[in-house]
């Protein structure tokens, strides 16, 4: 016969208590760091909006265009943000987070007109003896602690650019991907521009003095760690490029097979231009001795492993010529033993795959596969032995 001090009602009812009270405790946490942490990003943004936007509107130091052209939308954002926080410190979260994403067009005028505003303000800089001083002025200030104007016109940027980072970090991996699935055109916008960036960029740094100086100034930071502007401009193209090798790596073929073939357009522009493509890069190997020697200095680089540009630019044709056709599974005989042994079996046109399910008793790899055997089609055959090889009972040999 066992002892309860107290009815089990009262027990259970203990252990829910407790929890809530955990719960209560976590939820207490987050929501203070939450306030903390939109203040001192209130207060960041509070120092451009007091002490150069309002102050260079009423001095009258820059015109109202070029004003707007530095700091857009800053001033909407802070009282976005200032809104939030009285709802956040008032304990009304979800009105307040609502009402914050109806406001969020805000932060896409920012972030389109961010390169402008760069651009604007460091020609301001350079030609407005007034203006140098009076951001040398403020940024003294000990309110700024040592922070440049720079650096606080990144903030929205550096805001958004956190968002896919708090759900992963946060354990929302389904929302935190549909939620950038959803920003994904800005991507293409960047793929489409990036020929015409690469193009504009070796023009400026070919004719304008002053640019070549600045990016090497920037690039000898320590924070870039000897990397190039060009090498980091490439950095969303091979992020997309990745998308694919990350599915089949993790199991997903089928998954990462179809999202692949919803951006197979790409490839069709490349083909369709492909002919001009070569023509035009024939003729400016002819006449430009510049390119010439680019091309050569590019190609003489260890990551080449001596192959051409013409080789490289011919490696998404080649890949046309590999398509997928089935999947499927079969069971395998051993050529020595009993038993046979179901198998995925993935048919590509080149290429036949063989893999094996993972454990269904695996908290995450339940549902992908691991690859076995690959064989190509140009040094194997495939033969029916018996049997109905559409259906149950036939039997193929592969030799």
């Amino acid at each position: 016969m066992s002892f309860c001090p107290s009815p089990p009602d009262a027990l259970i009812g203990n252990i829910i208590q407790q929890q809530r009270d955990r719960w209560e405790r976590k939820r207490s946490r987050v929501a203070r760091e939450l306030v903390l942490s939109e203040q001192r990003y209130c207060q960041q943004l509070e120092l451009v909006t007091t002490y150069f936007v309002e102050i260079l509107k009423a001095k009258g130091t820059l015109r109202q265009d070029i004003r707007e052209s530095i700091f857009s939308s800053i001033k909407a954002i802070h009282s976005v943000n200032q809104s939030l926080l009285v709802h956040l410190e008032n304990g009304y979260f979800a009105r307040g987070l609502e009402e914050f994403c109806t406001q969020l067009h805000h932060y896409n005028i920012f972030v389109d007109n961010i390169y402008n505003a760069q651009k604007v303000l460091w020609m301001q800089l350079k030609q407005n003896k007034a203006f140098r001083r009076f951001k040398k002025l403020q940024e003294g200030r000990p309110e700024f602690n040592n922070r440049k104007l720079e650096d606080l016109l990144q903030l929205p940027i550096e805001r958004i650019d956190q968002s896919l980072l708090v759900h992963l970090e946060n354990g929302y991996f389904a929302r935190g991907l549909e939620e950038f699935c959803t920003q994904l055109h800005h991507y293409n916008i960047f793929v489409d521009n990036i020929y015409n960036a690469q193009k504009v960029l070796w023009m400026q740094l070919k004719q304008n003095k002053a640019f070549r100086r600045f990016k090497k100034l920037q690039e000898g930071r320590p924070e870039f760690n000897n990397r190039k502007l060009e090498d980091l401009l490439q950095l969303p193209i091979e992020r997309i490029d990745q998308s694919l090798l990350v599915h089949l790596e993790n199991g997903y073929f089928a998954r990462g097979l179809e999202e692949f073939c919803t951006q197979l357009h790409h490839y069709n522009i490349f083909v369709d231009n492909i002919y001009n493509a070569q023509k035009v890069l024939w003729m400016q190997l002819k006449q430009n001795k510049a390119f010439r020697r680019f091309k050569k200095l590019q190609e003489g680089r260890p990551e080449f492993n001596n192959r051409k540009l013409e080789d490289l630019l011919q490696l998404p044709i080649e890949r046309i010529d590999q398509w997928y056709i089935r999947e499927g599974w079969l069971k395998v005989v051993p050529s020595k033993g009993s038993g046979v042994k179901p198998r995925m079996f993935f048919l590509f046109s080149d290429i036949l795959l063989q893999a094996k399910r993972c454990s269904y008793l695996h908290p995450t790899d339940s549902e992908k596969f691991a690859g076995q055997q690959a064989y190509p089609l140009e040094e194997c055959v495939v033969k029916k032995i018996f049997g109905d090889t559409t259906g149950e009972g036939g039997l193929l040999s592969r030799s």
